[in-house]
C-alpha cells in the first residue's frame, strides 16, 4: 500500500511538473507572440506615418506646379500690356512710373515686381519688400521668385512674379485648411514647424499648423523646450533632420482629451524648399491597446485553465494552449488586416490607393500566367485638371472626389478603382475583349458629365482621356502594364481630349478610339449633312484678303459655318473633320462653290464690283469626284468668269498623293482657274511640293505671323521665304495679321497681300453688299474712293 502511495505522488509530482512546466512555456509563448505583434503592429503604424507624411509632400508638389503654371499664363499677358504701355526709351523716372502705374491697376493678383538699374545694380524698386537682406547682385534676384519674368528697357529691368514669400504664405494657407479637414480614426494628425534657425535655440521654429494646438500656431519653438517627462524632443528632430533629412522619434505629450501624459511615435521629414518640417504622430497607447485586448481577452481563459491544470486534467491544459496559440494568431492577423486596410485607401479621394493597386495587380499578373482569369486596365487622365485651379483653391480637392464617387458606382463586384497620383485613375476590370473599354469609357464620360455644377462649384465642363491594355501572361511585372496604359495615354491626347486608345492584342502601338460623345456627333451632323444643305443652314462668310501695298480688298476667302438646331453654331474645326472621315466632305465643298457662284450673280445683279474669291478643297474630295469637272460645270452653268474663282490646296493635301493631286491642280490651270498652295510652311516637304508643282500663290502658315513675330530666327525664315516665292514669279499671302506693327514689317518685307483680323472678320455676304452700296469700310479694288 506504501508502496503505490508513493507511486501516486510520484505519477502527481510528475503531473504537477509537467503541469507547471506547460504553464511555464504556455506564458513564455504568450509573451513572446505578444511582444511580435506589438512589434509589428508599431511597424505598420510607421509605415503608415511615411507614407501619408509622403503622400502631403506630393499634394505640396502638384499644387506648386499648378500655381505655377496659372502665374505664368498671368504674367505672359501681363508682360503684353507692359510692353504697350511702356516707351521704347524711358528715363529712370518714367519706367518706375509706368511700372508702379501698370501694377496698381492689377492689385488684387498676387504679383510682386522689382526695378533696377542695369548699370549700377542699384534697386529703384521693391514696394512689396520682396529681396532679402542678403540681396548683392542682380544674378541672385531670381531666386527671390517662385516664378518670374523679365521686362527690360534701356538700362532698365524690371522683375515679377510669384515671391516666394507670397508663393509660401498661399501654399501655407492651402495646406492649412487641408490638414484640419483630416480626420484618422486613431487620433493620428499632421502638424508643420516652419524652421527659423537651423543651428537650434530659442528661435528654432515657428509652429505653422496643428489641427489640435490651433491656438498655438505662430508660436516660437525652442529646442531647449522639453516635454511631459523632460526629453527635448524639438532638439532630438533638428539633429535628424540636419543628418538625414527625416526621422522616427517619440516623446511625451500631454492628451487634449484628458491632459494625461502619453508616449507618441513620430515620422518628421524636411520640405528643404520652404524649411518646413512635416510631421504626423499617432499613440503609442492606441497600437498598445489593440494588441492588449488581445491579452485581456484570454485572461479569463488563463484563469480556467490554471484551475483545471491544479486539479490535474492534464488534457485541458494542452487544449487551453492550443487555444491562446490561435486566438492570438487569429488577433494578430486582424490588427495586421486593419492596418493594411488603412494603407489600401486614398486618404484625397477615398478610392483605393496607390499601394493597393500595385498590389492587385501583381495579383492579376499571377493569376494570368496561370490562365485563370484576364484583366484588362484602364488609366484615365482628367483633362485640363491644372486649368481649373482659377475656380479656387479647394477645386482640386473637389473634383478629386467627386469624380472617384461618380466612377465607384460603375464598379462591378471584382473590379478595381484607384488613385495613383494627381489626377490619375486606374480602373482594373475583369474583361478578356479590349474593345469592351469603349463602353466602359462611355459610361465614365456619362457618369462625370452628370455631376452637378453646383456641387463642383462651377460649370461642369469635365472631360476624360484614357489608355486602356490588357494583362498579359509575357508581362514581367506590373510597370510594363502601367507603361503601356501611360503611352495610350499620351496618343488619346495628341489628338484632343474626351478621347481613348487602345493597346490591341498583339499591336505594338495604342490605336485611338473616337469617343462615344465625337462617335455620335459624327454619325449625327454626317446623317443631317443633306438637311442642312437643303435649308441652307450652313452658312458662307467671306474674309478680305488685303493688297499689302494698296491695302484695298482684292480677294475674300469662303468660310462655312454650320448653324444646327442641336449643336448651335459651329466653326469649320468642329464638323469638316467628321466630314472628312465620313468621306462626305466633298458635298460641303461643292455646296460651298455653288453657294459663292449663287452669291456672285446676286452681286452683279446688285451692281456690285466683282473680285476674286479663294475656296478650300479637302483632298478627299479628289478621291470620291472628279472636282475639277464638278466645279467648272457649276461655273459654266451660273455664267461666272473662271477667272473669279480662286482654288486653295493645303500641303498636307498634296504630300497624301503627289502624282493625283498634280494631276489635278494642271488640269485646273488649264480651265482658266488660279490655284494657291494654303498652310505652306506647316509640314516637312513645302520645297518639294513648290519643286514638283505650280501655284499662282502660296499662302505663308498663320504661325509665322502669331507665334513668335520678334524672332529673328522667325523674320528671317519669313523673308526668305518671300524672296523665293517671288524669284519663282509666285505671289506671297500672309495669314493671321492681328496687328499694325506686324502688317508694316511684312510690307516691308514685300508681302504681297495680308489676310487677318487687323483688317476685318469673316462677314456674311448682306454686310458685304451694305459696305459696298455705302462706301464704308475697307475699299476693294476698282472703287473711286
Amino acid at each position: 500500500m506504501g508502496m503505490l502511495v508513493r507511486h501516486k505522488y510520484r505519477i502527481l509530482s510528475v503531473v504537477l511538473m509537467l503541469t507547471a512546466a506547460f504553464l511555464a512555456l504556455c506564458f513564455w509563448f504568450e509573451n513572446s507572440h505578444m511582444m511580435q505583434i506589438s512589434n509589428n503592429a508599431v511597424t505598420l503604424q510607421k509605415s503608415f506615418l511615411k507614407e501619408t507624411v509622403n503622400n502631403v509632400i506630393r499634394d505640396i508638389d502638384n499644387e506648386r506646379e499648378t500655381r505655377n503654371a496659372y502665374y505664368l499664363q498671368i504674367l505672359s499677358g501681363m508682360s503684353h500690356g507692359l510692353d504697350a504701355a511702356m516707351a521704347d526709351s524711358p528715363d529712370q523716372q518714367t519706367f518706375c512710373d509706368t511700372v508702379n502705374g501698370f501694377f496698381g491697376r492689377d492689385s488684387d493678383v498676387n504679383v510682386s515686381h522689382v526695378v533696377v538699374d542695369l548699370k549700377t545694380g542699384q534697386v529703384l524698386c521693391d514696394e512689396d519688400k520682396v529681396l532679402s537682406d542678403g540681396y548683392s547682385s542682380v544674378d541672385g534676384l531670381h531666386r527671390e521668385f517662385e516664378v518670374c519674368l523679365d521686362f527690360r528697357r534701356g538700362d532698365y529691368m524690371l522683375v515679377f512674379g510669384l515671391s516666394r514669400k507670397t508663393a509660401e504664405r498661399l501654399l501655407a494657407g492651402s495646406l492649412h485648411d487641408r490638414l484640419h479637414r483630416y480626420v484618422f480614426d486613431d487620433q493620428s494628425y499632421i502638424w508643420v514647424n516652419a524652421v527659423v534657425n537651423f543651428d537650434g535655440g530659442d528661435d528654432y521654429a515657428i509652429r505653422l499648423i496643428h489641427p489640435y494646438l490651433s491656438d498655438t500656431e505662430g508660436m516660437l519653438l525652442s529646442t531647449n523646450m522639453t516635454d511631459a517627462v523632460g526629453d527635448t524632443p524639438y532638439l532630438t528632430e533638428l539633429e535628424g533632420i540636419k543628418e538625414h533629412g527625416e526621422l522616427f522619434s517619440s516623446y511625451y505629450f500631454q492628451r487634449p482629451q484628458d491632459g494625461q501624459p502619453a508616449r507618441k511615435i513620430t515620422y518628421s521629414k524636411l520640405y528643404r524648399d520652404y524649411g518646413w518640417i512635416i510631421s504626423m504622430g499617432s499613440y503609442y497607447e492606441d497600437i498598445e491597446g489593440e494588441v492588449n485586448e488581445g491579452a485581456a481577452y484570454m485572461g479569463p481563459l488563463r484563469v480556467d485553465v490554471l484551475i483545471v491544470v491544479l486539479l490535474a486534467v492534464y488534457f485541458v491544459v494542452v487544449a487551453a494552449l492550443l487555444v491562446l496559440f490561435y486566438n492570438d494568431r487569429a488577433k494578430s492577423r486582424s490588427l495586421i488586416q486593419n492596418m493594411q486596410r488603412l494603407l489600401a485607401i486614398d486618404a484625397a479621394t477615398g478610392a483605393n490607393s496607390r499601394r493597393y493597386l500595385e498590389r492587385a495587380l501583381d495579383q492579376d499578373l499571377e493569376r494570368c500566367r496561370r490562365g485563370e482569369r484576364p484583366a484588362l486596365i484602364m488609366l484615365m487622365d482628367i483633362d485640363d485638371f491644372h486649368g481649373h485651379l482659377h475656380h479656387g483653391s479647394k477645386s482640386h480637392d473637389i473634383i478629386l472626389n467627386e469624380v472617384s464617387t461618380a466612377c465607384s458606382k460603375l464598379l462591378r463586384n471584382d473590379d478595381c478603382l484607384a488613385h495613383y497620383d494627381a489626377d490619375l485613375f486606374f480602373f482594373v476590370l475583369h474583361e478578356d475583349v479590349p474593345e469592351q473599354a469603349h463602353e466602359v469609357f462611355a459610361h465614365i464620360q456619362k457618369a462625370i458629365s452628370d455631376i452637378p455644377s453646383d456641387v463642383l462649384g462651377f460649370e461642369n465642363d469635365l472631360t476624360v482621356s484614357a489608355g486602356a491594355s490588357c494583362v498579359s501572361s509575357s508581362d514581367t511585372s506590373f510597370k510594363e502594364v502601367v507603361e503601356r496604359c501611360e503611352r495610350a495615354v499620351e496618343v488619346a491626347k495628341d489628338e484632343g481630349e474626351n478621347n481613348l486608345a487602345i493597346f490591341l492584342k498583339g499591336s505594338a502601338e495604342p490605336s485611338l478610339v473616337q469617343s462615344a460623345r465625337s462617335f455620335q456627333k459624327g454619325v449625327y451632323l454626317c446623317e443631317h449633312l443633306a438637311e442642312a444643305i437643303r435649308d441652307e443652314r450652313i452658312k458662307v462668310y467671306y474674309q478680305p484678303i488685303i493688297r499689302a501695298k494698296t491695302e484695298r480688298v482684292c480677294c475674300e476667302e469662303a468660310l462655312s459655318r454650320w448653324d444646327d438646331e442641336r449643336y448651335g453654331f459651329m466653326s469649320p474645326g468642329v464638323f469638316v473633320p467628321l466630314l472628312e472621315q465620313a468621306r462626305l466632305i466633298y458635298l460641303l465643298d461643292l455646296y460651298v462653290v455653288e453657294r459663292v457662284l449663287k452669291d456672285f450673280a446676286v452681286c452683279r445683279a446688285a451692281g456690285t464690283s466683282l473680285i476674286p474669291v479663294s475656296i478650300n478643297l479637302s483632298r478627299y474630295d479628289f478621291e470620291e469626284c472628279d472636282m475639277v469637272e464638278a466645279v467648272s460645270e457649276l461655273c459654266d452653268r451660273y455664267g461666272i468668269d473662271r477667272r473669279l474663282l480662286v482654288i486653295e490646296v493645303t500641303e498636307s493635301a498634296l504630300a497624301a498623293d503627289e502624282e493625283a493631286m498634280g494631276e489635278a491642280i494642271k488640269r485646273f490651270h488649264d480651265a482658266g482657274f488660279s490655284v494657291w498652295m494654303d498652310d505652306f510652311g506647316s509640314g516637312f516637304s513645302s520645297l518639294e511640293i513648290l519643286r514638283k508643282f505650280d501655284f499662282d500663290l502660296i499662302k505663308l502658315d498663320m504661325s509665322f505671323v502669331l507665334e513668335d513675330f520678334s524672332s529673328e530666327k522667325n523674320l528671317a525664315i519669313l523673308q526668305n521665304s518671300i524672296n523665293m516665292a517671288h524669284d519663282l514669279g509666285i505671289e506671297a499671302l500672309s495669314e493671321g495679321v492681328e496687328q499694325r506693327e506686324q502688317a508694316d514689317r511684312l510690307r516691308a518685307m514685300g508681302i504681297d497681300r495680308m489676310q487677318g483680323y487687323l483688317y476685318d472678320s469673316p462677314r456674311d455676304l448682306g454686310y458685304i453688299l451694305t459696305r459696298a452700296r455705302t462706301r464704308t469700310g475697307l475699299p476693294f479694288e476698282g472703287e473711286s474712293r
